[in-house]
């Protein structure tokens, strides 16, 4: 059972790519004019390559999709909701149609394509109104959403009891092994175990405050600095709804809370990283959420355990996956990821009152 971990692994190391022949033949589908400039565009997952192209009608950007799990019915759902938000007033990355049906979705030789125009702007300053603007586009997003009919299959994914995050703790201590067999194993037994009790003690919080009553409605289901591009005049262009899912809105609110309060992580070894969140821009997020839509007592209750179990999942789901952290050693990083936790965990009445 290594073995197959091990090469996924390797695989994964390196952004899937584009071919020539393909990039032609896909880009014949649309009325892009004539083709200034073809690059590589390194975001996002390294499943789904992106290309972005200049021509003399503007910039745009190809993605393919990942066949592994992205059906065609999910990306349906996907462009369903970003599309009805636009037409809420808020800003998007407009699909492209295909020249000869008008479809948003093009499918090709067994893969799926999606053509967006490109945004440019400016990335998140780790600033208070950065963080405050966040918040507020979140709520104007989740108003727009109350209203959306989605059309498609909703992906499998949820922040409260992910189960994807309980199945990876079990199998990262094989995929770490496997990947560095030199690593630290008593410190990643540990990271782990502190890790796997944190998890378990928010999932038991939130259920007992009442996650279950939460209504629920569609939600980007990914809101971090690197799905808003922040535009010079002060306003954010939202992207990325591959996540979009039918949950309750504090399980955006609480991931937004974290990732835009996160300290700067400079420093090549993860021990070495600030522990803990910005309380400054914390309050500036929430702040603004709540102005714009009332956060309820019931959700400010549970908002710090949705806060460590959105963690959880997503530092485990990748090391299991790779081994690795993004390169870095998995037990360093699961050490830091379990001082986070406890860091917001002691904290819970605080958050609850922002």
């Amino acid at each position: 059972m290594g073995g197959p971990a091990g090469e996924h692994s390797q695989r994964s190391a390196e952004w899937d790519r584009f071919h020539a022949k393909e990039i032609a033949k896909v880009l014949s589908h649309f009325d892009l004019g004539v083709i200034e400039t073809i690059r590589e565009f390194h975001r996002g997952s390294r499943r789904a390559p992106k290309l972005r192209i200049r021509s003399d009608r503007g910039e745009f950007l190809l993605k393919r999709r990942s066949t592994e799990r992205d059906s065609v019915e999910r990306v349906r759902f996907c462009q369903s909701i970003q599309k009805h938000v636009g037409e809420c007033g808020v800003s998007v990355a407009g699909l492209i149609p295909t020249r000869s049906t008008g479809e948003t979705l093009l499918e090709l030789d067994g893969r799926r394509y999606e053509l967006f125009r490109f945004i440019n702007g400016v990335r998140y300053a780790r600033s208070e109104g950065h963080a405050r603007a966040a918040g507020s586009v979140l709520a104007q997003l989740h108003t727009a959403l109350l209203t959306c009919r989605a059309v498609g299959q909703m992906p499998d994914a949820r922040v409260h009891h992910n189960r994807h995050a309980h199945a990876a703790i079990t199998r990262i201590p094989e995929a770490v092994l496997y990947a560095n067999p030199a690593c630290d194993r008593g410190m990643l037994s540990d990271a782990l175990e502190r890790v796997r009790a944190r998890l378990e003690m928010a999932e038991s919080k939130a259920t007992k405050y009442g996650y279950d009553a939460l209504a629920q409605q569609p939600i980007h289901g990914d809101w971090h600095p690197g799905n808003t591009i922040f535009e010079a005049g002060g306003g954010i262009t939202v992207i990325d709804f591959d996540s979009a899912r039918q949950e309750p809105r504090s399980a955006d609110i609480a991931n937004g809370l974290v990732q835009f309060a996160l300290r700067s992580r400079v420093a090549a070894d993860p021990l070495e990283w600030p522990v803990g969140l910005d309380p400054a821009r914390m309050q500036a997020f929430a702040g603004a959420y709540h102005e714009r839509s009332n956060i309820s007592p019931e959700e400010a209750t549970i908002l710090p355990w949705l806060m460590i179990e959105a963690i959880a999942a997503e530092a485990t789901v990748p090391i299991a996956r790779e081994g690795s952290f993004a390169g870095v050693s998995a037990e360093r990083v699961l050490l830091a990821v379990a001082n986070l936790l406890d860091w917001i965990g002691d904290r819970s009445r605080a958050i609850t009152t922002l």
